[in-house]
């Protein structure tokens, strides 16, 4: 049985399946979002206009659960949320409590009805994509007692960090109220496993180090582009958004391309309504420096136009602000043989310590960047990854040395495919090893 909904939780889900488990892929809030076929189901448990309604007006949580039906509809969520993308931090952080207060508070009667149909399931597993949505993990627990417990940690704490005070230390007390429901805490890299060991007071020993995985498989008939001296195409492959650091890459795209005109730029991507003024703003900033006929924006991509995309550019690099615990576009490109070129914090140092397939740069404000190759374990993987001074100079790098970006590809989609597979993670996940407890 599988909560959640993303792209790599989809995947997992799906590689489940076809590994001959019997695998339920169950969406939270909204209908899952994703660019290849899905598993889920079409109901939806707290569903995202319920939960937000009954958090403004608690005593609608009296109202019969007939009341609630037509809300939880997918079709109607989908079309009360589209373009939706961001709610006021106060209003996340009340929700984001009023979640994980679980049968205690006033998503009691949605949080029976979960553990409910969760308990007709019988599942040996039950595991969720974060613990943001665990308020119903006592009840399960109490309910299920021999079902495990799995939960991925992959994102709460970005989110956990955008509260404000007193809705972030209150969020982070439940969290640590629910430790003891969870049989196995997973993460994807040493990185996240030390910062949520941080956040919810656990030792770091508690958190399984599972690589970040992706079916390598779709990737695999992706012809790199070869070096033409004639362009040099760097590709954004991400949600358009600042957090992502797209207007970082823009301005490093015209302070390349102005004395250059090979120089390209590649946009793909989600746009929410609410960022749309701010892509058009980096859209001026680019026809404003002449450059708009070496811009080139694909907008939102299908799972084909992915692959024609990685095939079309030379280098990816997705900026973030933020220290991103992930990094799924990575290994997508790096599965394709592009190279690509990120800032040295979260979890982009080990991914390409451990793969080969890119660059480093040191970004403003980050903390000292890993500068060995402790965290490598194939001895096949290049060692040492130099850490450059800025975005530019790294891709400047890529695009002058032909030998090295030829070395990356390989490297990149060697290994990935060598550690990345989703194949491996989900066979992992299903083994269930003892659980640490501390």
């Amino acid at each position: 049985m599988y909560c959640g909904s993303c792209l790599h939780d989809n995947l997992l889900a799906n590689e489940m399946i076809s590994l001959g488990h019997d695998c339920v892929l169950q969406p939270v809030y909204t209908p899952i979002r994703t660019d290849v076929d899905t598993r889920a189901r079409e109901q939806v448990f707290f569903g995202g206009i319920h939960i937000y309604l009954i958090d403004r007006m608690p005593w609608l949580a009296k109202l019969p659960r007939w009341f609630w039906r037509p809300l939880n509809s997918p079709r109607v969520i989908r079309f009360l949320t589209r373009g939706a993308s961001s709610t006021d931090a106060k209003s996340l952080g009340q929700l984001a409590e009023t979640m994980l207060l679980g049968d205690q508070g006033p998503l009691a009667d949605e949080v029976v009805r979960l553990v409910d149909w969760i308990e007709t399931e019988k599942p040996d597993k039950v595991i969720l994509t974060n613990l943001l949505i665990g308020g119903f993990l006592p009840l399960l627990a109490d309910r299920l007692p021999k079902t495990e417990r799995v939960v991925l940690l992959q994102g709460d704490d970005i989110f956990i960090d955008f509260l404000p005070q007193p809705y972030r230390d209150r969020v982070i007390n439940h969290l640590r109220r629910l430790i003891d429901c969870v049989d196995r805490f997973v993460v994807n890299s040493r990185f996240y496993a030390e910062s949520m060991s941080s956040l919810l007071g656990e030792p770091a020993s508690r958190f399984e180090i599972l690589p970040l995985s992706i079916d390598t498989s779709s990737f695999a008939d992706v012809q790199p582009r070869k070096p033409d001296s004639n362009s040099f195409r760097i590709g954004y492959l991400a949600r358009i958004s600042p957090e992502k650091g797209f207007d970082v890459l823009v301005d490093a795209f015209i302070e390349l391309a102005k004395n250059d005109k090979t120089v390209e730029l590649e946009v793909a991507g989600y746009l929410s309504k609410t960022n749309e003024s701010y892509l058009q703003s980096q859209v001026d900033k680019v026809r404003e420096s002449g450059l708009s006929e070496r811009f080139h924006h694909w907008g939102e991509v299908t799972a084909a136009q992915k692959k024609q995309f990685f095939a079309h550019i030379d280098v990816l690099s997705v900026p973030t602000r933020y220290h991103d615990p992930k990094g799924l576009f990575l290994l997508e490109a790096m599965a394709s043989g592009v190279p690509v070129v990120q800032p040295s914090h979260g979890a982009f140092t080990e991914l390409i310590h451990q793969t080969g397939g890119g660059l480093l740069y040191r970004s403003t404000g980050d903390t000292p960047a890993i500068q060995d190759s402790s965290a490598v374990q194939d001895p096949s993987t290049i060692q040492g990854v130099a850490i450059e001074d800025s975005l530019v100079i790294a891709l400047k790098r890529i695009q002058t040395d032909t030998s090295l970006r030829l070395q990356l590809s390989a490297s990149g989609r060697h290994l990935v495919v060598a550690q990345h597979d989703i194949r491996s993670a989900a066979i992992a996940i299903l083994q269930s090893p003892t659980p640490t407890r501390s």
